[in-house]
């Protein structure tokens, strides 16, 4: 079976074994090494048990020199034709006997009881093995390697740990495993077991010699035998029992991990939330058919332009507004559909009346129905109402409301009318009730003061309800929309001292002067570049497909001003931008979760070392590196699917129960959508592909034998 010649090893400068030649070959024979500590008796069990294969000479094992054997075959041979009883076990202590026998191969339960009640240890069977004495952790062990039924059995002083009546049992059950055709070959320092042996091996001075006391010899397994493929091993049922076995251990040390990929949530769907889908949000209220142009918004590529030639303008140099004029030019585009006029950023807190609003209510006077929402976060004493002119016209509210507008009830308010758009909060204030439904079309009178500052009472009638989250966060102010009203922006411009403002604005260096001239020569054409005083135009074209076209044609009319829509955030200049937010998005949350991967594997240092060991036991056994592979992923992702779910679990109570409740619930509102999820997911995989690296690392061939030696 075994035939060694000439064989050498060296460790790094050290001589280990020295033309080492030896036949084990004789099935009728117990073999038994001996030899004093570091004479090489353990490296040379490596090397015939495939664990050591960096030696010079010859070693065949069933006819086959082990040179040519793959990693594959050598897992077969672990398997079912050699098993090895290691001094010190090499056992799962979280395990039970009978699943420490178990997972080493497919053995019907019959089969491993009748070895344990050979071994006197059937008693034993269902206790853990951290329980177990020495002794019986070494007939446990015996019971492992025997069950498989191999053709040649190592064994590393396998009395050391028995007391003499039980050594006297285990040599009984060797010889008996002798006359059934199995080779007993066995490392001891115990002179008494030597004797007991047919065959005495001496190992010394790096060579060996041999005493031989029974003069047979069987040549039964002279010729080439046929190794067998590896039977498909337990994975799963080991990946489970194990996992079952440790759940205290696997529950105490997920704690800080649960804590971690917790922060991590939170962090990531926080910045999220303040950067790309900010940045988005600022387009939500955009249709796709909508594009708008500014007089004030000049290009990022004509702004560098200016800049270079020392121009420092936040206008094109002709216009402050749009006139009639440009409205008709675009108005007459191909498939422009309408051009409105807007005031941009400029905001009026008036009715169409010039009437204002400020009013205040109190804490004392909420209904009980708001005051369950006050609370953490939201300890608010007075709220306080005024008016807000509707942005644009109700027909262009569909494709554009940049407030982000979400009715509850009703319409928004007609244009040139009385009537109003009320928040729920106000709704609920007026009826205790949060059926809204109930207060669309009523009319409501309300306290305003006119242009001359004059007390006066007005009824409006109410045309819809809005959202505003207050079940979240109670804020301070609350807007009431009045109705839509054109009016007239040119008075704001129309003054000497407005003039006078835009003349040293726009004349600030000698570049400047010469760039604005058509706007600030003189009064004319500073009334001229006024226009109508509105700086936007919002332009609805008739199909969202047009929209390419039509932001070519207005940059062909208005070659200085950035025109903004839906497709310039998929293609246009904001697109870099956007992009530059997703780039920093990914690659910063990814460096954090490798540096979060690398603070998990550093907290499940010692248990990540142990399963590294556990995992060399299992490749004693003859599972391959592929098995051990799927073992720690498998165990790995159970691992963090587990601790993601219960983090996933503890952010949603934190967010309900707090963050909710504060003025920062916004940042939060996405953290649990689908994309959010499935980012974060992502990102937690690669952190568990971190966690699966460190554990393959534990299974380098080097490593395996360490952990195997140890």
């Amino acid at each position: 079976m075994i035939k060694i010649k000439s064989l050498s090893k060296k460790y790094k400068d050290k001589l280990i074994l020295e033309n080492l030649s030896c036949q084990i070959t004789d099935t009728q024979k117990i073999y038994t090494l001996v030899g004093e500590s570091g004479s090489g008796k353990t490296t040379l069990f490596n090397i015939i048990f495939g664990l050591d294969q960096d030696y010079t000479g010859y070693y065949e094992l069933f006819g086959h020199d082990t040179k040519s054997f793959t990693n594959q075959e050598w897992s077969s041979i672990r398997e079912s034709y050699v098993r090895m009883v290691f001094q010190d076990y090499k056992l799962m202590n979280n395990l039970t006997v009978f699943d420490n026998i178990h997972i080493s191969g497919n053995f019907s339960k019959e089969t491993i009881e009748l070895v344990l009640r050979e071994l006197a240890i059937y008693d034993l069977r269902n206790q853990l093995v951290s329980e177990l004495s020495g002794g019986q952790k070494q007939r446990v062990s015996i019971a492992r390697a025997v069950v498989a039924e191999p053709k040649i059995l190592l064994l590393d002083e396998p009395t050391g740990n028995l007391d003499g009546m039980t050594a006297d049992k285990v040599m009984e059950y060797l010889q008996k495993l002798k006359d059934k055709g199995m080779l007993i070959f066995i490392i001891t320092h115990d002179q008494s077991l030597a004797r007991l042996s047919d065959v005495v091996l001496k190992l010394e001075n790096h060579s060996i010699s041999a005493t031989d006391k029974k003069k047979s010899k069987n040549e039964l397994f002279r010729s080439k035998e046929t190794i067998i493929p590896l039977k498909k091993k337990k994975i799963n049922y080991y990946v489970l029992t194990n996992l079952k076995a440790t759940w205290k251990q696997i529950l105490y040390l997920g704690v800080p991990i649960i804590i971690i990929m917790a922060i991590f949530i939170l962090g990531f769907s926080t910045y999220r939330a303040n950067s790309t889908l900010s940045f988005k949000r600022i387009f939500s209220g955009m249709s796709e058919t909508i594009l708008t142009i500014d007089t004030q918004r000049i290009s990022e590529e004509k702004i560098k332009l200016l800049n270079e030639q020392g121009i420092q303008s936040s206008f094109d140099g002709n216009r402050i507004g749009f006139s009639e004029n440009d409205v008709e030019i675009v108005s007459s585009m191909h498939k422009v559909e309408n051009v409105y006029l807007s005031r941009d950023e400029i905001v009026s807190n008036y009715d169409r009346h010039q009437n204002t609003l400020n009013l205040s209510i109190s804490s004392a006077e909420f209904p009980n129905m708001l005051k369950k929402y006050s609370g953490f976060g939201s300890n608010i004493d007075i709220i306080s109402f005024d008016f807000m002119k509707s942005h644009v016209p109700q027909a262009l509210i569909p494709d554009y409301n940049t407030d982000n507008i979400v009715l509850l009830s009703g319409v928004f308010p007609k244009d040139d009318g009385d009537e109003i758009l009320i928040p729920d909060i106000y709704a609920l204030l007026k009826e205790n009730s949060e059926k809204f439904d109930s207060i669309v079309g009523k009319e409501m009178t309300l306290d305003v003061t006119n242009e001359e500052g004059q007390h006066r009472q007005k009824t409006y009638k109410v045309s819809g309800v809005y959202n505003t989250n207050y079940t979240h966060n109670i804020g301070i102010s609350y807007s009431i929309y009045t109705a839509y009203f054109p009016e007239n922006m040119q008075s704001f411009y129309l003054t000497e001292e407005s003039y006078d403002f835009y003349k040293n604005v726009l004349t600030i260096n000698d570049a400047t002067k010469v760039f604005n001239h058509n706007i600030i020569d003189s009064y004319e054409n500073y009334a001229e570049s006024v226009g109508t005083g509105n700086s936007m135009m919002i332009i609805k074209a008739e199909d969202s497909k047009h929209v390419g076209m039509i932001t070519r044609e207005l940059n062909k009319l208005y070659p200085y001003y950035h025109v903004v829509s839906q497709e310039d955030l998929k293609k246009g200049e904001l697109s870099s931008v956007y992009t530059s937010l997703v780039l920093i998005l990914i690659v910063g949350s990814t460096i954090i979760a490798f540096l979060t991967g690398l603070l998990i594997v550093f907290l499940n240092k010692g248990y990540l070392n142990g399963r590294s060991k556990e995992m060399a036991i299992l490749y004693s056994l003859g599972y391959k590196k592929s098995d051990i592979l799927m073992i720690i992923i498998l165990e790995n992702t159970m691992l963090y699917l587990f601790y993601f779910v219960i983090a996933c679990v503890l952010t949603y109570l934190a967010d309900k129960l707090i963050f909710s409740k504060t003025v920062y619930y916004q940042w939060f509102l996405t953290m649990f959508d689908p994309v959010n999820l499935s980012l974060i997911f992502t990102l937690i995989l690669f952190m568990l592909s971190i966690s699966i690296a460190w554990g393959l690392n534990g299974v380098k061939q080097s490593n395996l034998k360490k952990y195997l030696n140890e």
